[in-house]
């Protein structure tokens, strides 16, 4: 099985999930994320399977289908890098210059 490296991997889920979901959702994802006081809650699982969206990112990313196995420490290391980095860059798509999100945050 292929791995991605965590920066791109999030990148690829950043662009499915902007893929996936209306602008109007992402912005209710980072008020929710924002307001979330446990640090392990991402609210894009109020959404969607966030987790069919990971998946789909690292096929997208690698080619390949992710043969996902929870006890595969690398792997779970791996989305969790790059859940963490997509979550902090507010899941811009990194396709687009400008993000719709920028004065809707202030």
């Amino acid at each position: 099985m292929k791995f991605p490296t965590p920066q791109n991997l999030a990148l690829a889920f950043q662009r499915e999930l902007n893929a996936e979901l209306e602008p109007a959702q992402i912005l209710e994802i980072i008020q929710l994320n924002a307001a979330e006081t446990n640090p392990n809650v991402c609210h894009s699982h109020d959404f969607c399977d966030a987790n069919e969206v990971m998946l789909a990112a690292w096929e997208a990313e690698t080619g390949e289908p992710c043969e996902y196995d929870a006890n595969c420490e690398r792997t779970a290391a791996t989305m969790n890098e790059a859940w963490s980095l997509a979550k902090a860059a507010e899941f811009a798509d990194p396709d687009k210059l400008e993000t719709p999100f920028t004065d809707a945050r202030a």
